[in-house]
């Protein structure tokens, strides 16, 4: 069964991006399936990567390219507007971390967006700036889920406005990392856009490591949780948009 096998309304497999050049709309617009949205990218940090395809150890992803972020500069990053606000709204994408400096804290390489109050969630691929452990931690509440260096994870978050807001991690075998982690939003706001890259302060990661993208997928009218990537050979039952 083609990947993701899962219901979603979009999509990013990143496989319109060119090479090692600057990520444009244009490429994002041929790599997106299902809802169309808004596309925009900010800055030029984020570009094609041929060795940041996810790996495909348990999943039928036949893809050979991902999205590469230097995350050095504030501000540099992709963002994909939902065709309407909604309160709640599940994600999942590949992540691969990067290499930081001792208590570097670390980018916010994913933020869950609200165009009038601003960042609803953000996760972090860091060193903790108190503890120097190395996770992916939201910002907004929860401890952080302890990670390694260089390594590629599954990420999946759900945001329920006023409601519980949660994060898993899992390994390329789809096993969960840590425990889950959440917290209750206190915004009461909608989610209008997510960024991937880094939309707030910049952090050089050590030796010019790139942050690692790759399949995108966002379901906010199901939102299911955890939203994870179909094994390869399950049988799924299709219930809203394929591609």
């Amino acid at each position: 069964m083609a990947f993701p096998g899962i219901t979603y309304d979009m999509w990013c497999d990143f496989e319109g991006l060119t090479d090692a050049s600057t990520v444009t709309v244009g490429e994002l617009i041929a790599s997106t399936h299902g809802a169309a949205g808004t596309w925009t990218v900010t800055g030029t940090s984020s570009t094609g990567r041929n060795n940041k395809e996810d790996p495909h150890t348990v999943t039928d992803d036949a893809g050979v390219r991902g999205m590469g972020h230097d995350p050095t500069t504030s501000n540099h990053y992709i963002e994909w507007a939902l065709p309407s606000s909604d309160g709640t709204v599940s994600i999942g994408f590949w992540l691969k971390t990067s290499v930081y400096g001792a208590f570097a804290s670390g980018p916010t390489v994913f933020k869950v967006f609200n165009s009038g109050f601003g960042a609803l969630v953000r996760i972090q691929d860091e060193r903790n700036a108190g503890s120097d452990a190395r996770q992916i931690r939201m910002v907004e509440g929860g401890s952080g889920i302890t990670v390694a260096d260089e390594t590629w994870y599954w990420v999946t978050a759900q945001f329920t406005s006023s409601g519980t807001v949660k994060l898993r991690v899992y390994n390329t075998s789809l096993s969960q990392v840590g425990s889950e982690q959440s917290y209750t939003d206190a915004t009461a706001s909608t989610v209008t856009s997510v960024h991937m890259g880094n939309s707030g302060v910049g952090v050089a990661p050590t030796g010019g490591v790139l942050v690692g993208f790759d399949d995108f997928i966002i379901d906010y009218t199901n939102s299911v949780f955890p939203l994870l990537p179909a094994t390869g050979g399950q049988t799924v039952t299709w219930v809203g948009y394929i591609g």
